[in-house]
């Protein structure tokens, strides 16, 4: 009798809700994004909804020091009613901590942070401070060393992610963490803090916030809610590796706070290029520009014989 042996399920695209700030198990992140790699061909979305009595729901409590005060726990739906909150940073959200490595994704997949209830997207002008209100944080600071955040890998071409805070995955050379790297090609990444915590004016141990070794992946964009910060990471912000080619980097804040004035420096290159060619950061309309500032070392390095046509 003949069969069929098939290595993953196909399937209509599915909504895969997280309801909890556990690193495993139902419900769970780690598990949604096992669920979305499961399905092949379609393009599944993982939202949130995780309770406000989850253990994960925390904010900064006012301890009497200038910077952002001690994390702690609450149950409050009403961030108008939290007790004693660090006036730098009044509102709470969710920390999703990871314990081990989070699985590759390896289908396209939409990963919306902003349905969250209380989460909102950024609004105003391209120099205008960003105002959004992420509720969702991958932290990794017991994922281990030397890992990425997350990683959109070979097959997730096409995903889109939004809305969430990425910080605390390190490493070292050879083998560097980033809070986000994006093996695969024409990925849409908007809306996001990667480096910096949900109150967008802390720093991160992130190694480095952004890797790209695919192609067509647009970072940032043309509208208010596409833009990303991108800073506070120990070393680059946006690292662009051998022959990566054909990718955008629009309209984002790299190396600054939320205000856009504010330094909030990647402690090496803003963006750094590594013999790739025909990437565009910024473009020739204005409100695609970029705000490079603060960082320690170059805002934009290219580097290699096969660094052509990029501006």
């Amino acid at each position: 009798m003949a069969g069929i042996a098939c290595s993953a399920l196909e399937a209509n695209a599915a909504t895969y809700t997280v309801t909890t700030t556990a690193d495993s198990g139902a419900g769970s992140f780690r598990q949604a994004i096992l669920d979305a790699n499961a399905t092949v061909g379609v393009t599944d979305t993982i939202e949130f909804n995780i309770p406000v009595d989850d253990p994960g729901h925390v904010y900064y409590f006012e301890d009497g020091q200038t910077a952002l005060g001690q994390v702690t726990q609450t149950t409050e739906a009403d961030d108008a009613n939290l007790d004693s909150p660090d006036l730098l940073y009044p509102r709470s959200w969710f920390r999703i901590s990871a314990l081990s490595p989070i699985p590759a994704i390896v289908d396209p997949v939409i990963i919306d942070g902003y349905s969250q209830p209380g989460a909102s997207m950024t609004t105003g002008e391209v120099d205008d401070p960003i105002d959004a209100i992420l509720k969702i944080e991958i932290y990794g600071d017991a994922a281990g060393s030397s890992i990425l955040g997350l990683w959109f890998d070979a097959g997730s071409d096409g995903s889109t992610l939004r809305g969430l805070a990425i910080k605390q995955f390190r490493g070292s050379d050879p083998a560097p963490s980033h809070g986000l790297f994006l093996s695969s090609n024409n990925n849409k990444i908007e809306g996001n803090f990667i480096g910096p915590g949900v109150d967008g004016i802390s720093g991160s141990l992130n190694t480095h916030g952004i890797g790209i070794a695919g192609s067509g992946n647009v970072i940032g964009g043309l509208t208010p809610e596409s833009r990303n910060l991108v800073s506070g990471n120990n070393r680059r912000g946006f690292s662009i590796y051998t022959g990566a080619s054909g990718n955008f980097i629009r309209r984002n804040f790299i190396g600054v706070n939320r205000s856009g004035a504010g330094a909030l420096p990647n402690f090496r290159e803003g963006v750094a290029v590594f013999d790739s060619a025909d990437n565009v950061i910024g473009g020739g309309n204005p409100i695609a520009r970029n705000i490079i500032s603060g960082n320690s070392y170059h805002g934009i390095l290219f580097m290699g014989p096969l660094c052509t046509g990029n501006f």
